[in-house]
């Protein structure tokens, strides 16, 4: 009877080895990735699990201009300007917001249109290392004026229309906005528009008391563009404070990090 036991005990005792080791062989073997839906739906060479290169944000606009320099980069109205031009444009506006006191971390804000301006101006102020607070352009002007107290924006970019101007200027005594930078919507507009535009449209310019807390586009533009970029921990540093809506309550800044808005370019 007992050596009968010993029998069946160690069969057991072989069949739970043999289990363990099977689990732990299975254990070993590298999980299959979980695939979601949507991948079907994903271009070839797209994977969910891409492994990405974290980057600052502004080394999009720079392999651009390194790899394709003389390729259009912007067409606005027939008018275009390849990448060299444009990473010119964006180191001297840079250097010219550096000049007016940007550091790393300021908030400057863009209430702009869909203009080459948004462009040059947005990479402009990643390179001088600030932080973009986007403003819908059809906001009120209370809305602006909230948006520029919530977020501590110092300096913010417009057109000289009658549809943004107003909006920005009697914020300059009602909030701590330091600088407002104008740009002419003519000179955005290649020719015979740009002349054409100052006559026909002459109603919906805006009438601008220049003085030191107004900046023209052409200023931030007279510079050699030469100017030391700060140093960008992409993972940490806020590159947009992009307002939402939401369903409830008043719009809330959501912060966007380089590694955010690069991954989701890539």
């Amino acid at each position: 009877m007992i050596e009968g036991r010993k029998i069946v005990f160690g069969k057991v005792r072989t069949a739970v080895r043999r289990l363990v080791d099977r689990l732990r062989r299975r254990a070993a073997r590298p999980a299959a990735p979980q695939r979601y839906p949507w991948e079907d739906s994903y271009p070839a060479g797209l994977d969910w699990r891409l492994d990405i290169d974290i980057r600052p944000l502004t080394a999009i606009l720079d392999t651009a201009v390194e790899q394709h320099p003389d390729r259009p980069c912007l067409d606005f109205m027939g008018k275009r300007q390849d990448y060299r031009e444009v990473d010119d444009l964006v180191d001297r506006v840079a250097k010219g917001l550096r000049e007016l006191g940007i550091v790393k971390g300021d908030r400057v804000g863009l209430l702009l249109p869909n203009c080459p301006y948004y462009v040059i101006f947005y990479y402009a102020i990643l390179r001088a290392g600030g932080t973009v607070v986007n403003f819908n352009p059809l906001y009120a002007s209370r809305e602006i004026k909230r948006q520029i107290k919530n977020s501590g924006t110092k300096v913010i970019i417009t057109l000289n229309l009658n549809t943004l101007y107003p909006k920005v200027a009697p914020r300059l005594a009602d909030t701590r906005l330091e600088k407002v930078i104008v740009c002419k919507m003519r000179d955005a507009l290649p020719f015979p528009s740009k002349l054409l535009f100052a006559f026909v449209n002459r109603k919906e310019i805006a009438s601008i008391d220049w003085d030191e807390a107004h900046v023209s586009y052409d200023a931030m533009i007279d510079n050699d563009g030469v100017f030391d970029r700060p140093d960008v921990d992409p993972a940490l540093d806020i590159a947009v404070l992009q307002y939402t809506g939401g369903t409830t309550g008043t719009p809330k800044g959501a912060m966007l990090t380089h590694a955010n808005l690069y991954a989701n370019a890539v």
